[in-house]
């Protein structure tokens, strides 16, 4: 008696009568590959258990284009039953997106370990690397808006900006502010090697005056004030901690260092043919 039935269905669909509703048994996806498959399944805004006909299914896959995370997709319906009732099911076929970027997140007064947790928690589908498409990005700012607000922090105007990766090496697209706050004031902590006022120095014209963020400022230290320690034998200093506190019309900025021990050279020694051993 089942398949007369669905045969019926179809029948009615085929001839271009007024498609009938029948319940949506299941939605499977196949071809998923980062991401899982009950989240590609409600990128479709279908759900289980709707009245449905193939238009929907169709619907569905234009949702699945236009999500940014899915490049192409094909789909199938068949006959399915659930507790007597006849439905269907609907099988996607997808291909994901496969150009991704890696993702920072530079937002004050925010742990990036943190916020990563969060939002996997929240969207399985927000991960360290995006897809380099408008959609995604928007969906990136908005989960990140959403996880901050969630937190209690008042919700934050977001904006990506293409960098490099000084970890990596790669480009990275962050996640940071529009309106970010100023650097006003730069001081150090634990610095006694290197005069903290010559820190302050090398930091000054990069720095100060500029929109500033833990990560960012961290770049600055990197490029000017390491190499003044490894100029002196420093070479595993170590910057555990970047403040940021309220100072007049902008934030203070505080770098705190561990210099670690000094290498000193004990001798040079020359090897090789044609060098005088003497």
């Amino acid at each position: 008696m089942r398949a007369p039935r669905l045969f019926a269905i179809l029948a009615l669909w085929s001839v271009g009568a007024a498609a009938q509703d029948f319940p949506l048994h299941a939605i499977r996806i196949e071809g998923a590959e980062r991401y899982p498959a009950e989240a590609i399944a409600g990128l479709t805004g279908l759900r289980t258990g709707q009245p449905v006909n193939p238009e929907h299914f169709n619907e569905g896959a234009q949702r699945l284009a236009e999500s940014g995370f899915i490049a192409s997709s094909q789909f199938r319906y068949e006959p399915a039953e659930v507790d007597g009732t006849s439905g269907y099911a609907v099988i996607y076929r997808v291909e994901e997106v496969d150009k991704t970027t890696r993702v920072l997140l530079d937002i004050p007064g925010q742990s990036e370990d943190g916020l990563w947790k969060a939002l996997l928690e929240r969207d399985p589908l927000v991960l360290p690397d995006m897809p380099r498409t408008p959609a995604a990005e928007e969906r990136y700012l908005d989960a990140v808006a959403d996880v901050i607000e969630a937190s209690g922090a008042p919700r934050p105007d977001l904006e990506i900006s293409l960098e490099g990766d000084l970890a990596s090496g790669r480009t990275a697209h962050v996640i940071l502010p529009r309106d970010l706050p100023l650097a006003t004031e730069i001081r150090t902590e634990g610095a006694e090697a290197l005069a903290g006022q010559r820190i302050v120095n090398a930091l000054k014209g990069v720095a100060l005056g500029q929109p500033v963020t833990e990560r960012r400022f961290l770049r600055y230290v990197v490029e000017n004030v390491t190499p003044l320690y490894e100029e002196i034998g420093h070479l595993n200093i170590q910057y555990p901690r970047i403040e940021l506190s309220p100072f007049g019309e902008g934030v203070a900025v505080t770098l705190h260092c561990e210099e670690g021990i000094e290498y000193q050279l004990q001798g040079v020694e020359l090897s090789g043919e044609g060098v005088d051993a003497a």
